[in-house]
């Protein structure tokens, strides 16, 4: 079932045999198949260049109840779809748009509802409109599915892609977003995911694996926008099904951590070369390592959220920050020696913030938005020149953290301290295995 809309139009083929059908029409009864003949109609919607595209298959518009909406018969044979026609009215007038949506797998009709043949751009507006999902996590599930679609429909992306000053990027997103949601599917899906990795095998053979977890992050991402969850909040139903529904993900190989460097080392280091240089970068890289902090977390970090008496630090909903999950919200405790660093930071601190910046906070930001990005960046060069060149060197901390705990107190401990949903992720990501169980016979 579709609603009307600029983009869908249609279209009475075999005009001359219609209006001798629309005469006969107007003398039957609508239980006779006749008189279904010249009500059915071939749809049409824009594709994402703009131009139109004929369904193959016969509609009919249903009218019960003062409500009215086209039912695809799912048949291109004119004889077949008018016999359906038919038997689809005596089901609506006799049972309803409810026994008619189990039959055709068509949504009831609802002003309200969307449907499977709206656009992408129209799934979008749904999401925003109607679901609790935070800005910034639809910017990035929308992001990757619209990388997806960008390939599959041969969307160009040079560089009017990152133009957003003359109008570039807008444009580019525009036919993104004017692509039919029907027109996406697993099998598409399928032959992007297996050709984007065949391609980019093709360019670095020696970094399979990581290519695999890219094409499965975007994959990822953008399944959650057809959660079940997220579906129903915004009026999709049974008849809908997720295009992401069956893709298997790429194997990955393992992601458990591995320590490159001594932390202790790293440490004395930092508080030789930062602490009274770049206080601030210290102050990152105390929490980080010592306190297992998400850079999200130090960034909008308030003093009133540590705790000196207990040696605690609260991660907390505030004003400014909205924790990653449930989860998240919980009490760190500190070692004696972080906390007096910490206190005598505070000494001398003339802010709210631990971390401080000129850079005022932006909690409603539609993207991830840190106050000390350049301080950040800052501690991630000095990071790197004492040899820790993973991706993400500030995450790297967090992990040695982890691993640490986890090497002193056990897996439990750790994932607790960490604040994960479940001990899988900290066991498959988080923890190295410094120390080996042996078994002992002599």
């Amino acid at each position: 079932m579709t609603n009307k809309s600029e983009h869908c139009r249609t279209e009475n083929p075999d005009q001359g045999q219609i209006n001798g059908d629309q005469r006969i029409s107007n003398s039957v009864s609508k239980s006779n198949v006749k008189y279904w003949e010249s009500k059915l109609q071939k749809r049409s919607h824009r594709d994402s260049s703009g131009k139109f595209i004929q369904s193959p298959d016969y509609s009919v518009r249903l009218c019960h109840q003062n409500q009215q909406r086209f039912v695809s018969l799912q048949t291109p044979n004119r004889s077949l779809a008018a016999q359906r026609a038919r038997d689809a009215h005596l089901l609506l007038k006799s049972e309803g748009w409810e026994a008619l949506w189990k039959q055709y797998k068509v949504r009831q009709p609802n002003d309200e509802a969307v449907t499977c043949d709206c656009t992408v751009g129209e799934f979008f507006e749904r999401i925003q409109t109607k679901s609790s999902i935070k800005p910034q996590t639809f910017v990035y599930y929308r992001r990757a599915f619209c990388q997806i679609l960008a390939d599959i429909f041969n969307v160009q992306s040079g560089p009017e892609k990152f133009d957003y000053v003359n109008g570039g990027a807008k444009k580019r997103l525009d036919r993104i977003l004017k692509i039919k949601l029907s027109c996406v599917n697993k099998d598409k899906i399928e032959s992007w995911k297996n050709e984007t990795l065949q391609k980019k095998v093709k360019m670095n053979q020696s970094n399979r694996s990581s290519i695999c977890a890219t094409i499965n992050k975007v994959i990822r991402n953008a399944k959650a926008l057809f959660a079940k969850k997220l579906l129903v909040a915004i009026g999709f139903d049974g008849a809908f099904t997720s295009p992401f529904g069956g893709i298997e993900f790429l194997p990955e190989g393992s992601h458990r951590y591995t320590s490159m460097f001594d932390p202790k080392s790293l440490v004395q280091a930092a508080e030789s070369e930062l602490r009274d240089s770049h206080p601030e970068a210290f102050k990152i890289f105390i929490l980080a390592l010592c306190a297992g902090l998400r850079r999200n977390e130090i960034d909008k970090l308030l003093w009133r959220q540590v705790n000196f008496g207990r040696r605690s630090i609260s991660v907390q909903q505030t004003e400014y920050f909205s924790p990653k999950t449930k989860e998240s919200c919980s009490d760190i405790y500190l070692d004696e020696s972080v906390a007096n660093m910490l206190k005598e930071f505070k000494a001398s601190s003339v802010g709210k913030f631990v971390i401080e910046s000129g850079i005022a906070p932006r909690p409603h930001a539609h993207y991830q938005h840190y106050r000390c990005d350049h301080i950040h960046k800052e501690l991630i060069a000095w990071l790197r020149s004492h040899g820790i060149n993973s991706n993400n060197p500030m995450h790297t901390l967090r992990k040695e953290y982890g691993s640490e705990i986890c090497r002193q107190f056990g897996l439990y401990e750790a994932s607790r301290a960490l604040r994960h949903s479940s001990y899988g992720i900290t066991e498959s990501f988080y923890v190295d295995r410094k120390t080996g169980i042996t078994p002992k016979f002599f």
